[in-house]
């Protein structure tokens, strides 16, 4: 089993970029509020999350806001069926029972979708294409909910991708990654090696 826990993108000789406010791969009309901000957009962690990292990816929005990290989360029921509740049932659930306590996520939030297969989100598409996979195993075949599977698919809940504020994705991270603050690890210094921004 091929296993890293990053990986970084494939260089884009096309140049493709994901832009949050036109059409092609973008995030336009998928953020729930309807906000899009174009220009010097901050560096997006896009991560398909549920259900254990919420509060991680709280402390690493809140760490490193100031440094123009945006956490986006992308709920989908694709793993093991663990988000089956609709849309509006997202927030009060992680409000009041998993994590619990009162959490409320303080990351852009997007409704629920398809992050593998026919359905796929073409956001999804986009960044699955440019970065390669992070391990080659699907693990058990009856807790994966989309057809057909493909090598680039994302595997499981929590599996991340860095995109440049250009819209450039740098870099994908396996789901049991820990992405705390404070350990950057090699790949932001070879990023910056390779001139780009991260």
């Amino acid at each position: 089993m091929l296993l890293a826990p990053q990986v970084d993108c494939y260089p884009s000789g096309a140049g493709e970029r994901v832009n949050a406010c036109s059409p092609g791969p973008s995030l336009a009309g998928m953020v729930p509020d309807g906000n899009c901000r174009c220009g010097d957009m901050p560096s997006p962690l896009l991560t398909h999350i549920w259900l254990f990292l919420q509060t991680e990816l709280n402390a690493l929005q809140d760490e490193l806001r100031n440094e123009g990290l945006v956490v986006l989360g992308f709920p989908s029921n694709q793993f093991g069926k663990q988000e089956p509740g609709q849309n509006s049932e997202i927030l009060p659930a992680l409000k009041y029972v998993r994590p619990g306590g009162g959490f409320v996520p303080n990351f852009q939030l997007f409704q629920k979708g398809d992050v593998n297969g026919a359905k796929e989100q073409k956001i999804f598409t986009f960044l699955k294409n440019a970065c390669p996979p992070v391990v080659e195993d699907f693990g058990n075949p009856n807790r994966l909910f989309w057809e057909p599977l493909r090598i680039h698919d994302i595997k499981w809940n929590f599996e991340k991708f860095l995109v440049s504020p250009e819209g450039v994705p740098v870099m994908r991270w396996y789901h049991r990654t820990n992405i705390a603050v404070g350990n950057p690890g090699p790949a932001c210094s070879e990023t910056q090696e390779r001139g780009g921004t991260g």
